[in-house]
């Protein structure tokens, strides 16, 4: 870091998975997101992930750096955050840093109420034709500063139009920072619940009311079994 500290603002340092965390110990997230203010650093999966597996992106995003390498082949939680947070934008793979890696003042805290009604048309696992009806619920989950979550319960045998109507109120510390998760699972008794469709987005694009929030396959796409299903939530800030 100190060979860095010394090239010029146009000039990019690129930090490992391991060099990155090594050095978050040794000194503080507030002297990262400092550095990041007047430098460009990039931070790329540690060599031990020979298996293409990713790290959670949203820590290194938090501390103000500009671009954090993900494994792209690797399809999951990792590209699904990825997805989210540069949905925002019109999508068009560019975010600016909220005020508060900015050293400017910034909301701390807010308090998000979300009511789940229902979805519509959800496909099989994987985008099958062929299978069992879906048992689907909803799993709601925050990436940023703190983690809350919540789930609702499983509907039997309705992919086509299962309603919920459940209501959860979340406690979100540095909203500006932090990303939203809607993963609709299918229950299975016997093992693990498949992975049906998922949703991500910044938590500063939410707006309040009634919303149809699109579903997406595991890959991010939304084509064949994926081009009409969604939830249909109501959001309230508070």
């Amino acid at each position: 870091r100190e060979d860095s500290l010394e090239k010029p603002p146009n000039q990019m340092s690129s930090f490992s998975e391991t060099k990155i965390n090594k050095l978050l110990k040794e000194t503080t997230k507030d002297d990262w997101i400092v550095y990041n203010q007047k430098k460009l650093s990039r931070i790329y999966p540690a060599n031990y992930r020979v298996d293409s597996s990713n790290y959670n992106p949203v820590a290194y995003w938090n501390i103000g750096s500009q671009m954090v390498a993900l494994n792209y082949q690797t399809k999951g939680l990792a590209m699904q955050l990825n997805h989210g947070r540069f949905r925002d934008n019109g999508g068009c793979g560019y975010v600016l840093k909220p005020d508060c890696l900015l050293g400017k003042i910034d909301a701390k805290k807010m308090s998000l109420t979300i009511w789940v009604w229902s979805a519509q048309q959800l496909p099989k696992p994987n985008g099958a034709l062929k299978g069992e009806i879906i048992d689907p619920y909803v799993k709601i989950s925050f990436h940023g500063t703190n983690s809350p979550s919540a789930s609702t319960y499983a509907i039997a045998n309705n992919g086509f139009n299962p309603i919920w109507g459940t209501k959860y109120t979340f406690d979100i510390l540095d909203p500006s920072l932090a990303l939203i998760v809607f993963a609709v699972m299918d229950k299975d008794v016997a093992k693990y619940d498949d992975f049906v469709a998922y949703s991500c987005m910044p938590v500063s694009a939410v707006r309040q009311g009634y919303r149809n929030v699109p579903l997406f396959n595991v890959d991010g796409s939304k084509h064949g079994a994926f081009v009409n299903c969604s939830l249909f939530c109501q959001f309230k800030i508070n």
